[in-house]
């Protein structure tokens, strides 16, 4: 829409109710034409106010779609880092005692399920590396204690 005039309701629709005859805010001594246009500018700065809102809500959700993927991409990285760090070792060991890559493979699933649940029962009676690290630091007075 082509505005002839500065509309005075862009930005103030959320604020201020839509002039009506029944509105005192309205009722000056205009004319009834002065309401009709205020009416019209604040039906078209309206529909802006509506238009612009849904942009801005479009363009955040695809700003935080954006940053969620690019969060479960880093994520994912890091937890097959994580399982690959963990299974080298094991996957070098299995190697070296003669087993082949496609043993490996079957077997795999199994050995990371028996690697993690050692690793937990270690973490759940003190005995992870973390745990002994504090203790030795602990012992040798680096706490000052």
């Amino acid at each position: 829409m082509v505005l002839t005039q500065t509309n005075r309701f862009i930005g103030r629709t959320d604020r201020e109710p839509r002039p009506a005859v029944d509105n005192p805010l309205a009722l000056d001594e205009r004319s009834r034409g002065r309401l009709e246009t205020d009416q019209s500018l604040w039906d078209e700065a309206e529909g802006l106010r509506v238009s612009n809102q849904r942009l801005f809500d479009e363009r955040v959700a695809s700003i935080e779609a954006g940053r969620e993927a690019q969060r479960q991409s880093r994520d994912d990285a890091q937890r097959a880092e994580a399982r690959d760090s963990l299974l080298k070792p094991a996957m070098a060991a299995f190697l070296a005692s003669g087993g082949t890559l496609s043993e490996w493979q079957e077997q795999e699933p199994s050995i990371e399920r028996d690697i993690r649940a050692r690793l937990a029962a270690d973490a759940a009676l003190g005995n992870d590396p973390a745990t002994r690290e504090m203790e030795r630091l602990f012992k040798s007075g680096a706490y000052g204690i």
